[in-house]
């Protein structure tokens, strides 16, 4: 596992782990196989292949720009971006094993993507996020982009199914029914 805490211009990684264990979090409960903590992005560039965490980018508590993130081959989610503010020129992800991007409890803007071979969701918003999508190729996914816990996303020029819902499971008094 990486953290990387500062400014960076272009970061890859690539490393392919032979044993089949997954890697949940590190000791300091992080989830990503490169960890972006408390960094001010400017036109950064980022790339990974065959990672095998439960994140393969995580960015938390981030904000700033992003000129290109390009990830691949995930063994779970590719891209996992949590209380930040950040925007995206460029996104390009394939062949996640679940979730090929997910944002939560933050502002996102992704000017221009291309999803594909999401085993879950292309983009999974949630926690109160606000996001606009722009220019937004989606394909070979269970879903596109999904809209949850009270997030509310703005999409432009989309080519895909939208869907949006609340995750968490209301309780109902016995009188309501089911």
């Amino acid at each position: 596992k990486f953290q990387f805490i500062g400014n960076y211009k272009d970061i890859y990684s690539k490393k392919e782990f032979i044993d089949k264990n997954v890697v949940k979090h590190d000791k300091n409960l992080l989830t990503g196989c490169v960890t972006f903590l408390d960094v001010n992005f400017q036109d950064a560039s980022i790339s990974s292949d065959k990672l095998r965490c439960e994140d393969s980018v995580n960015i938390l508590n981030s904000k700033g720009r992003i000129d290109k993130i390009e990830i691949s081959n995930s063994l779970h989610d590719g891209l996992d971006i949590d209380f930040s503010e950040i925007s995206i020129n460029q996104m390009n992800i394939t062949n996640s094993g679940n979730d090929c991007a997910d944002l939560s409890f933050g502002k996102y803007t992704i000017l221009k993507s291309n999803l594909n071979g999401c085993k879950d969701k292309a983009f999974s918003f949630g926690e109160h996020s606000k996001a606009l999508v722009k220019d937004t190729i989606i394909n070979n996914s269970l879903m596109g982009i999904v809209s949850k816990d009270s997030s509310i996303v703005e999409v432009k020029n989309l080519k895909d199914a939208v869907k949006a819902f609340k995750k968490k499971k209301m309780v109902l008094a016995p009188w309501c029914g089911t």
